[in-house]
């Protein structure tokens, strides 16, 4: 999965499988930021976003 933006884009991999929840990376290019999370495939995207918020912020002003 992958959302870009004007100046970064953000990539989320889905490294292995769980019961119901997946493992996945998120990484925001060409900044230096990723994690790693759990979540449910449908909210892969919302939990990076949320996860990397604050480090985006710095980023953005």
């Amino acid at each position: 999965m992958e959302t870009e933006y004007e100046d970064f884009s953000i990539k989320v991999y889905y490294i292995n499988e769980g019961d119901h929840n997946g493992k996945f990376q998120a990484l925001v290019s060409p900044l230096s930021i990723q994690t790693t999370f759990q979540d449910t495939v449908g909210g892969a995207i919302d939990r990076a976003l949320f996860k990397i918020h604050k480090q985006l912020k710095e980023y953005v002003h």
